[in-house]
Order: C-alpha cells, then structure tokens, then sequence
C-alpha cells in the first residue's frame, strides 16, 4: 500500500509539473493566492482559467482541492466527478489524505462518506488513525454512513479513542451499521466519563436492537451492572420482548437509577400488570417528571388500585402543574375523570 500511494504521489507532481504554459501559471497563482488565504481570488482565477480550458486535468484537480481546503463538500464532489469524466478513476480525492491541511482532511472524509463509491471504505480505514481528532471524527462519521461491515474493526477500536468526541460519533456509526458484535463494547460504554458518549452508546443500542441481534441483550441481562442490565431491558421492551421485565421491575423498586424514566416507558410498551407494584412506588419519586411519567404509565395500565391515590394528587394544588395534569389524564384514562 505504501507503495501505491509512492507512485500515486509521483504520478500527480509528474502531472502538475508537465502541465505547465498557461494552466501551470494559473496553478502556481492559485496556490500563492491559498496559502495567502485569499480563497475568493483564487477561485475566481482558476474559475476564469477554466472557462478557457475546461478540460485541463490539473486546473480541475486544483478546484477539488480548493473545494476541499474551504470546506465546499458539495462542490468538491462535483469537480471531483467533472475531473473523473476525463481522468477516469483520478486519485486527487484519496490523495487528499495526504495533505498538510487537516480541513482538506476532513472536508474530504466528509466527501467519500457521501459519494459512497466501492474505494471509499479501504481509503478511511487506512486513514482512520489521523493525528487531528477532527480528521479521526470527520472518518468514523463518513464510515458509519456507508455502512460497511468491513469498518467494524475500525470503528470499535475508536471506542477506545482519547477524544470523546470520537467515542461519540464511533458509538453512532456503530449502530448505523447495525451488528451485534458492537452491542458488547457499547455497553461498556453505558459507563463511559463523558455523558455525550454514553447517550450516544444507548442511541446506538436501543438502533441494534433487533430481532437478529436480541441475543447480545438477553446476555447482557444477566450483567453484574445494573446500568447494562437496565440498558438490555429497556432495549429489548422497544422490541416487544419481555425477557427483561425483572429487570425494569427491579431498577424501578429501587428508585435510582438513571434510566428511571426509560424503564417506566419500556413497562408501558410491555404492558406487564408484573410492574405495576414497582410503578405505584415510583409515583413517590421525588422528581416531578418522574412522578408525572409513572401516574401516567399507571393510567394506561388501569391500575384501579392506584387510583384513589392518583385522584388525591390530582386535587392537591401544592403538586407540580404537570403532576396535576398526568393525574386529571390518568383518571381519564381509567374512566374516572371528574365531573
């Protein structure tokens, strides 16, 4: 592979050095003018030299990268494709790669995720391990959207990457692809430092959560950790599957947990009279929203043994507006509305 890339390198300095005349003018101009950071002379140089000269694969090849260099994705793709009609499979995109510019790193990143053409994949992997974290992001999210088992590897390593920003957008792209080979180090996840990485980890899992993948969270289940056992049952009730009510049950009677809201949403789904009990505690939790969730499940369960207590708390104009209002539709919920 290494090199491939030699002779790719010395195949486009052969190129831009034998265009020379008028377009290797225009090139060296245009490349003064960039690292001037005056990015709308430069266009506006190369866009008149192309009106002459439509067809030069080097003026072409410098718009992509100009294209790339200002963060134009959308643009970048379209003289990219210009150029492949008369270069066929031109290698300036997966060169870019190779650029000191981070931005036309990551500006092409998000460029092959969206072109989604049979390369694409092997050129991120290769380059998945970039030293700027925003290349690292820029890859995995480009590797979730074209949704290739062969970036697995890839993506459960970046699990583990230093910046949580990577873990992050790794946990989304791991869902997007959708094996339950990933549902393992997602839960480990669950626990992660940063919160933005953990909720991206149970987005990931409640998407993996599939009839193919239900094994990896009926195992999970049985986990000495009751945020991954919650995380498994909560996943499998969106599914329809039972298996985890215990565990909804359990995680409820104890009040603590984080999850407590999704777990009264997953009991609902499941419409288990088993959870019941646990729910009639939770009306006492101390969060507002909490309470309001669990009158609520209540309501749709029609728990009858709850209701005077529910009609109490409906009455009493010291509870919270949406404590109150969860009450009035509980009740009507059960055919006990007030008159």
């Amino acid at each position: 592979m290494r090199r491939y890339w030699m002779v790719s390198l010395a195949a486009l300095g052969l190129a831009l050095a034998g265009c020379g005349g008028k377009d290797g003018a225009t090139v060296k101009e245009v490349e003064k003018l960039t690292a001037e950071k005056k990015y709308d002379d430069a266009m506006g140089v190369l866009q008149k030299a192309l009106r002459e000269n439509p067809k030069s694969k080097a003026l072409l090849r410098e718009q992509v990268t100009l294209f790339l260099r200002t963060e134009q994705v959308s643009y970048a793709i379209a003289a990219y494709r210009k150029l492949s009609e008369i270069s066929e499979n031109d290698r300036i995109l997966y060169l870019a790669f190779k650029n000191n510019d981070p931005v036309v790193r990551v500006t092409a990143a998000k460029a092959l995720g969206l072109m989604k053409d049979s390369q694409s994949v092997d050129i991120l992997i290769e380059h998945a391990g970039d030293k700027e974290r925003s290349v690292r992001q820029a890859i995995v999210l480009a590797l979730g959207d074209l949704k290739d088992k062969k970036a697995l590897p890839v993506l459960m390593n970046a699990l583990k990457d230093a910046d949580w920003f990577v873990r992050a957008e790794a946990a989304l792209a791991l869902g997007k692809i959708g094996d339950a080979k990933a549902a393992e180090r997602l839960f480990e996840l669950l626990n992660d430092s940063d919160s933005y990485v953990k909720q991206n980890a149970r987005k990931a899992l409640q998407e993996l959560a599939t009839e193919a993948n239900k094994s990896a969270y009926v195992s999970a289940l049985r986990n000495s950790d009751p945020a991954i056992r919650s995380m498994a049952a909560i996943a499998l009730a969106s599914t329809g599957d039972s298996q985890g009510i215990d565990v909804i049950t359990e995680q409820l009677e104890r009040g603590d947990s984080k999850e407590t809201g999704d777990l009264i949403r997953a009991a609902v789904k499941l419409h288990d009279p088993k959870v019941v009990p646990a729910l009639r505690k939770t009306v006492d939790n101390p969060s507002p929203n909490i309470k309001a969730l669990a009158i609520l499940a209540l309501g749709e369960l029609g728990d009858q043994g709850s209701l005077e207590k529910i009609k109490k708390i409906a009455a009493d104009k010291s509870q919270p507006g949406n404590v109150r209002t969860a009450a009035l539709l509980a009740m009507n919920r059960m055919g006990n509305a007030p008159r």
